[in-house]
């Protein structure tokens, strides 16, 4: 199964981060991301992806928490992103196709050469994901396809999500926004019979996940309960009345360079922040400049 993002926006990987349980319980054990990076080697041997080692997009704490619950579950976590002797290597192929090539050929021999017999859920960026060719443009999965004779299940979600305003977002996503069908979660557009609608402007993946616009309070993003996992808390930061600071969170007992739970901007004096439903947390203040302030535990 391979699912899509557009990397700018941490709203399109909630989908993932539901999938995982899900198909945990179908058999999945491998989960490979194309924002994992390839030299950290003791991902698979600790609970929490780490800031600046991990993986550049990783940081954000929502895909922090994919990697959190991937390895809670059980999931071995695939790093499969092109190698610098891999994009320059001295081949026919242009930039592009030797990126996804490389892609593909990772996957299939950390995966597939290793347990044909494996069940993967991949997390990839945009147009890496589709199964066809247009012009010269070659993809990763119509790649793979041909390396392993699988035929996966695709999952776009770039185009029929929301825009930075309505005018920017696709007349059907908008249509189905006006007629009630999206919600608080990502759904499947279907006809009278309960077949999927074809994807529009976004050929060769069989399906097109619709996204939910995002709703704030307080200036955060309500989407950042990740589906009844967090709950959001005003916590006093009396530092922040004046000047603007960072908040991090981490659970008590975390490294200090683990990927935060919830990272917020603070001008007023509390801050809307996304806690776990239990345990104890680790709350650290920083300037703009990434100068700690303070650090507090929080209990409830």
């Amino acid at each position: 199964v391979m699912v899509n993002e557009r990397h700018h926006a941490a709203s399109d990987r909630l989908l993932t981060l539901r999938l995982l349980p899900v198909l945990w319980r179908k058999g999945y054990r491998y989960f490979a991301a194309e924002a994992l990076d390839f030299p950290d080697t003791a991902l698979n041997h600790r609970a929490a992806a780490r800031i600046g080692v991990t993986g550049g997009y990783v940081d954000e704490p929502v895909f922090g928490e994919i990697v959190r619950e991937a390895r809670r579950l059980g999931y071995t976590l695939v790093p499969y992103e092109a190698s610098h002797e891999q994009e320059t290597a001295n081949d026919s192929l242009n930039a592009q196709q030797r990126r996804d090539h490389a892609q593909a050929v990772n996957l299939n021999d950390r995966v597939f050469r290793r347990d044909p017999n494996a069940k993967v859920l991949v997390h990839a960026g945009f147009g890496h994901i589709k199964e066809q060719t247009a012009g010269d443009w070659l993809p990763m999965a119509w790649y793979l396809q041909r390396l392993t004779g699988l035929d996966a299940v695709t999952v776009d979600q770039t185009v029929m999500g929301e825009g930075s305003r309505p005018a920017k977002e696709h007349p059907a996503y908008r249509a189905a926004y006006a007629a009630g069908l999206v919600r608080r979660a990502p759904v499947v557009l279907t006809d009278s019979d309960g077949r999927p609608l074809p994807p529009v402007r976004f050929d060769g993946v069989d399906l097109q996940a619709v996204t939910p616009r995002t709703t704030y309070t307080r200036g955060r993003p309500d989407w950042m309960t990740l589906g009844g996992r967090r709950r959001a808390v005003d916590v006093p930061v009396p530092e922040c009345a004046r000047r603007q600071r960072i908040v991090e969170v981490r659970l008590v007992g975390d490294p200090d360079d683990a990927v935060p739970l919830d990272r917020a901007e603070a001008r007023e004096g509390t801050v809307r922040l996304f806690l776990p439903l239990r345990g104890p947390v680790r709350i650290r203040l920083y300037t703009p400049s990434h100068e700690l302030l303070r650090t507090f535990d929080r209990r409830r």
